[in-house]
């Protein structure tokens, strides 16, 4: 998904394979899905933590797929996150 912000703040979709000559002020955005570099049970935990959040991830997936622990009031749990990734 690309997209131009104009100056005006107005946003313009644009197509996949775009050549685009940007004005002074203008941007382009960019979104795409990445699954990133490593092992996700490498990831910082405190990125994760932020991903939660945001809510760009639930509890689960949290502890499931990067082996980070999060209480049930939202909070890092660092020494659950340590006895989980040492199981692996």
């Amino acid at each position: 998904d690309h997209r131009r912000r104009k100056r005006d703040g107005g946003i313009e979709v644009l197509s996949n394979c775009a050549q685009v000559k940007l004005a002074d002020g203008e941007t382009i955005l960019s979104v795409c899905c990445g699954g990133g570099y490593g092992a996700p049970d490498e990831r910082n935990p405190l990125r994760v933590i932020n991903d939660f959040v945001e809510g760009r991830i639930s509890r689960v997936r949290a502890r499931e797929i990067y082996k980070v622990v999060i209480d049930q009031e939202g909070r890092y749990d660092e020494a659950a996150t340590s006895a989980l990734r040492s199981r692996t």
